[in-house]
């Protein structure tokens, strides 16, 4: 199996370059300059398997990556990924414009497989009316971020459908690991605590799913592999762990872990306006973790 994975030095695309390893695929990774890093240092015997594309998003085109024979895309490329701030005007170019360049590329070279990383931030509101958000509710968000990436999945579903592409795109939850963006909630909270230093944070009452990084990366290439994908008929999945706890009950339980002399305080902080109080998926169709 031979996949390009773009976005691969991400976070979350780190350790998808790592899995596809694992699994014995042909891994070919675009990075935008000679000078984009892994999230996570690679030992040797991994990176010596990886093969590299370097081009900037905006030079990508049919031609460049015709000669590879790709069996799959996967695009985890994403701007405006919390806490990071961008413009609406890049939100539209990455998450919007260049979703959709990558899929008529897909469709032009007749690659069999486009899989696309979405976000729990597409439900936005529609979160808080459901125990547990199905794949197929209404698309609700409450910021910037959701809102392109909402826009680039409504595109994306109805391109598949005209161009025949078998589609699986995976709206992922609340991922937490080594390598994460510093300022994210799990990083902060884990460097404070083995620092020992205070921690402050909400109340922490919103409910939603926390799942390690490594767990969201095998599903992911699942969806390279799995059999029930038909030709114009995208495959929409969340991807968590399955169980419904409290930031507060997330927060407590790691500090518990790794804290030596801080203290942990909640409600210091305020929320912000586009709290999502339940955020909880259901995991129909996804294929579970060994």
């Amino acid at each position: 199996m031979r996949v390009l994975i773009i976005g691969g030095t991400g976070f979350i695309g780190t350790y998808v370059v790592r899995e596809a390893i694992k699994r014995g695929y042909e891994v070919f990774v675009l990075k935008r300059s000679e000078n984009s890093k892994f999230a996570v240092d690679f030992n040797e015997k991994i990176t010596e398997k990886i093969r590299y594309l370097i081009h900037p998003f905006s030079e990508i085109n049919a031609s460049i990556l015709k000669e590879y024979s790709f069996d799959a895309i996967i695009n985890l490329a994403a701007a405006g990924v919390s806490p990071k701030k961008v413009s609406w005007e890049e939100l539209i170019e990455i998450n919007i414009k260049f979703s959709l360049k990558i899929a008529r590329i897909a469709s032009e070279l007749g690659i069999k497989r486009l899989v696309v990383a979405g976000t729990s931030h597409e439900y936005g509101d529609s979160a808080n009316k459901f125990n547990r958000i199905p794949p197929n509710a209404p698309l609700e968000p409450l910021n910037s971020y959701g809102s392109s990436k909402a826009a680039a999945y409504h595109i994306l579903k109805s391109f598949a459908i005209e161009k025949k592409i078998e589609l699986f795109y995976a709206r992922i939850f609340c991922v937490y690991g080594v390598g994460q963006f510093k300022s994210n909630f799990w990083p902060s909270l884990y460097e404070a605590a083995i620092s020992g230093k205070d921690f402050s944070m909400t109340a922490g009452l919103q409910v939603t799913d926390f799942l390690k990084v490594e767990a969201a990366a095998f599903y992911l290439l699942d969806g390279v592999s799995r059999k029930d994908i038909e030709k114009g008929k995208p495959l929409v999945v969340n991807i968590g762990s399955g169980v419904a706890i409290s930031l507060r009950e997330f927060a407590q339980s790691e500090w518990n872990k790794y804290s030596i002399n801080g203290k942990l305080n909640l409600g210091n902080i305020p929320y912000r306006g586009d709290v999502m109080m339940r955020c909880v998926p259901s995991l129909i169709n996804l294929k579970r973790h060994p």
